[in-house]
């Protein structure tokens, strides 16, 4: 929401209604970020209230710096630019992953189909999202054409792409 009395509106609602009909939140995986220099500089903590049965009020903490996930993606104002982390991360995840891939045994063609259609299509998104850069992107293409040239057995000085 653009702001915290926003938010707080709608969570009333969304709390009358959750009660309305028995449903119930989940309070541990509520978080909230702000993302405004603004809200950042105030001195008092900021928080936001949900209410459950017998409207009984529950304060939800509202963060201002370190790092949000949301729909997968890791969002971190701590580093310039805000993506970085959300690269290392998910650089770390595909090299962890190829190399499992690696010494896994199995079908070959069935170990490279796991490669492009799970390790590189989960890449695939968090670039779309983070709007990564040619390099950054091909830093994760090697580590993909590394293993489909072990997986066929390629020498490792094979043409790339």
């Amino acid at each position: 929401m653009s702001s915290l009395t926003c938010l707080q509106e709608r969570t009333e609602i969304v709390s009358a209604i959750r009660i309305i009909f028995g449903l119930d939140i989940a309070k541990s995986k509520l978080r909230s970020f702000v993302h405004s220099l603004h809200a950042i500089q105030r001195a008092s903590p900021l928080s936001f209230v949900i209410y459950t049965s017998g409207w009984v009020r529950h304060s939800v903490p509202t963060a201002a710096t370190g790092s949000l996930k949301s729909l997968g993606m890791l969002y971190d104002d701590s580093t310039l630019p805000l993506h970085q982390t959300q690269d290392e991360t998910t650089k770390l995840k595909v090299e962890r992953t190829c190399h499992i891939i690696q010494r896994a045994r199995g079908s070959r063609v069935q170990l490279s189909t796991v490669v492009s259609t799970c390790i590189a299509k989960r890449a695939a998104y968090m670039g779309k999202l983070a709007a990564w850069t040619q390099s950054q992107t091909d830093d994760i293409e090697k580590i993909c054409t590394q293993t489909y040239k072990k997986l066929t057995q390629n020498h490792y000085s094979f043409l790339t792409p």
